[in-house]
């Protein structure tokens, strides 16, 4: 027995009930410095630091009435002190010893310095990681935590320690959380973060947040524990929605431009025989029949044309290949124009009040404003779903700042639920899901009006109304400079070379443009560059998307041999779809009119055009 007991790997004191050192083994004297006789003449409060000396003879004392072993772990910040002064951490083992005599107690010592510099050095780890660390044992409980888990879930250090994992997980799902921990302390194994993907965490205010968690197991003296590593995620899910969202819309903008492309060539020479039509009877008349119902007739015809094109123009600012030219423009134009478009989805919901101020021009393409204005008027009449007509109204105002004109569009309906507010101008986020809205005229009109400098704001009230207000800058110079007055009323007449490969957008456009030009029509581009070594033209005017030959192609094809005629060009558009069609639109921002074109824009540009050669 007193092999064992010099063999022990701790520090081994005997003591008796006044704190007298009876008995020490060989690993006493080398943990204190002192031989076995001095230690042997010690009390052994003095193997403490005399800071605590006094209050650990009170403890002593105490024990010693109700002896009972205990382990005194080092986690409650034990000291002990060498012979030469200094001092170690330490954990303490105590037992009684029963003695017929007197009360003897056993004091097992062991120097615990190296584990406490190995935590340490893990615990700056562990605070270094912005994620949050939680180590749990086998029943789920908590045993440390890092700095991390304050930002992470909203709970100081302390309050979490002790505790059950399952405070950290959803109510819902702490059932099956309890099953997998289980599981996994079984068949303990490195887990990465992205073993679980779609894992949700709790934050102490009860909100709910995505979560991805690795899991480590170590051993210990305590044995098989478990490192969670956490980390909120709720940012990167937003950015991953962001960039799906994203590449929805720029699929969409393809797909818009292609559809625009194929409904524009048709609409083109629908609209331009209408107008020709509705000329040639106000000039000659209308035959058999009444000439004012016969222009009633064609007049509906182009308002329901109109409407097509608007319909259209509309899906191209789904996509940004179209060039769209910004220019000085009158907003309360384009907000006129806006109220006639947006007359029917608002005339039988609500009441439009118009109380406009002071409003200078802005710098911005006149469609896309139009696009803008429209979807706040349709949106506010869609706001008073159910409810009496003559209760409802929507009011659009304009006024100035010193640098800004602010448009705002105000309703008294259903207003915008408090949850969604912060969202509104995110992708697919809809208040009229019911009725099929679908989450992407707000965001469009954003992406516009930031497009020119500005900003649309909101203010809302759920049940009380909403206000939209568009800020733009205010047109900063003089205006842009105009054709000379006379050009576009009375153009002179040119020599036009039309190159479209659909036959019924060209014939239609030529017989139109024919009572003020001398029009030759070419379907494609080798007929055009035949026909350009045969005669002499004033001005090409040509279809962006051609089978077989691209826009810059052909540019470059006519410059070579008629690089005057080449320089002003003129371009017609139904759509870009190509990256070089993009491309070659960008390079011509002043030099390209879009299907269906009117009539009095396409002979302005032809005489501008000219007259710049």
């Amino acid at each position: 027995m007193r092999d064992v007991f010099e063999a022990a790997p701790d520090a081994i004191l005997v003591v008796d009930e006044d704190g007298r050192i009876l008995l020490c083994n060989e690993r006493a004297t080398v943990l204190s410095g002192y031989t076995r006789d001095e230690l042997l003449a010690l009390n052994v409060d003095l193997l403490v630091p005399e800071r605590v000396r006094s209050a650990h003879t009170s403890h002593r004392a105490a024990y010693t009435r109700a002896p009972t072993p205990r382990v005194m772990a080092g986690d409650i910040g034990l000291r002990a002190l060498r012979k030469d002064g200094s001092e170690f951490s330490a954990e303490i083992c105590l037992s009684p010893l029963g003695h017929s005599n007197r009360p003897l107690f056993m004091a097992a010592v062991r120097d615990i310095t190296e584990r406490r510099h190995q935590e340490s050095r893990l615990s700056g780890l562990l605070e270094a990681t912005p994620d949050a660390i939680i180590i749990v044992n086998a029943d789920g409980k908590i045993i440390t935590v890092n700095g991390a888990v304050s930002r992470v879930f909203g709970y100081e250090s302390g309050e979490l320690v002790g505790q059950s994992m399952s405070v950290l997980v959803p109510d819902d799902a702490r059932a099956e959380h309890s099953r997998h921990r289980r599981g996994y302390f079984d068949a303990p194994h490195p887990r990465p973060m992205s073993a679980s993907p779609n894992l949700r965490a709790q934050h102490k205010d009860g909100r709910v947040f995505p979560a991805e968690i690795s899991l480590n197991p170590i051993n210990t003296h305590d044995g098989i524990l478990t490192v969670a590593a956490v980390r909120d995620v709720t940012e990167q899910r937003r950015l991953e929605r962001q960039v799906a969202v994203s590449e929805r819309l720029d699929s969409l903008g393809r797909l818009a431009s292609a559809v625009a492309h194929e409904i524009n060539n048709p609409l083109t020479y629908v609209m331009s025989n209408l107008d020709f039509l509705a000329d040639e009877v106000g000039t000659r008349g209308g035959g058999d029949g009444d000439p004012e119902e016969i222009e009633e007739i064609i007049e509906d015809a182009r308002q329901g044309a109109e409407r097509v094109r608007r319909i259209v123009s509309g899906l191209r600012n789904f996509s940004r290949s179209d060039n769209e030219r910004t220019e000085r423009v009158d907003v309360r134009r384009i907000l006129d124009l806006s109220c006639k478009i947006a007359a029917d989805e608002i005339q039988h919901r609500a009441r439009l009040i118009e109380a406009y101020g002071d409003m200078p021009k802005v710098d911005a393409n006149e469609t896309q404003l139009s696009h803008v204005f429209v979807n706040l008027l349709v949106n506010a009449a869609h706001a008073f779903e159910g409810t009496a007509r003559e209760d409802n109204e929507i009011r659009i105002s304009s006024g100035v700042d010193e640098n800004h004109v602010i448009v705002s569009v105000q309703d008294n309906g259903r207003g915008i639920p408090v949850e969604l507010i912060d969202e509104i101008f995110q992708p697919f986020v809809t208040t009229r899901r019911v009725e099929g809205g679908s989450g992407l005229g707000l965001p469009i009109s954003q992406n516009i009006i930031q497009g020119y400098g500005g900003q649309i704001n909101v203010e809302s009230r759920s049940g009380e109304g909403s206000t939209f207000s568009v800020v733009l800058p205010i047109a900063v110079g003089e205006d842009e400079p105009t054709a000379p007055e006379g050009t576009a009323a009375t153009p002179r007449r040119a020599k036009v070379m039309l190159v479209d490969d659909e036959p019924m957008v060209a014939s239609a456009i030529a017989r139109l443009l024919a009572k003020w030009h001398d029009v030759e029509v070419c379907n494609s581009a080798d007929a055009a560059l035949k026909q350009l070594e045969a005669e002499e033209f004033d001005i090409i005017l040509c279809d962006v998307m051609m089978p077989g030959t691209a826009p810059r192609e052909l540019h470059e094809q006519i410059s070579q041999v008629r690089p005057k005629l080449a320089e002003n060009m003129l371009y017609l558009s139904g759509g870009a779809f190509t990256e070089d069609a993009k491309a070659f639109l960008v390079s011509i921002p002043h030099r390209c009119l879009a299907k269906p074109v009117e009539i009095r824009d396409l002979l302005d540009a032809i005489e501008n055009s000219i007259a710049a050669r």
